[in-house]
């Protein structure tokens, strides 16, 4: 279906993200922080970005901001995940497309995820 990229330093969240979303059909790549995820946005074409607000190197809001300003980028949906609310309010500042209160269910995950991908821009 999709080339998903997800971003974050817990290994945890990112088994547990990369296993839902790949049962859903996607390919999923994973990124160890955002300084990676930096680097695999740059080099390789994805259909979606997910990346965790805090990470060492660039947080998801910085890479939020890079993608959306990078012509070559703008076009990938991001979705940003956080364990603190507060991070909500910054979603607008980000030009994020979704935003995941952490913890989630995974079919929220698997929602979101469907709903950013049916509305991309081809």
């Amino acid at each position: 279906m999709a080339r998903i990229l997800v971003a974050d330093d817990s290994p945890d969240i990112r088994m547990i993200v990369k296993e839902r979303l790949e049962m859903d059909g996607h390919q999923v790549e994973c990124a160890v922080d955002g300084t990676d995820a930096l680097e695999k946005v740059q080099k390789y074409s994805y259909d979606l970005a997910v990346f965790d607000v805090l990470m060492p190197g660039h947080d998801g809001i910085a890479l939020c901001g890079i993608v959306k300003a990078t012509a070559s980028l703008m076009r990938i949906p991001v979705l940003l995940m956080s364990a603190y609310s507060q991070d909500e309010k910054n979603l607008q500042k980000s030009n994020a497309d979704a935003f995941l209160p952490k913890p989630f269910e995974l079919s929220n995950l698997a929602k979101v995820v469907q709903h950013l991908l049916d509305k991309r821009i081809p």
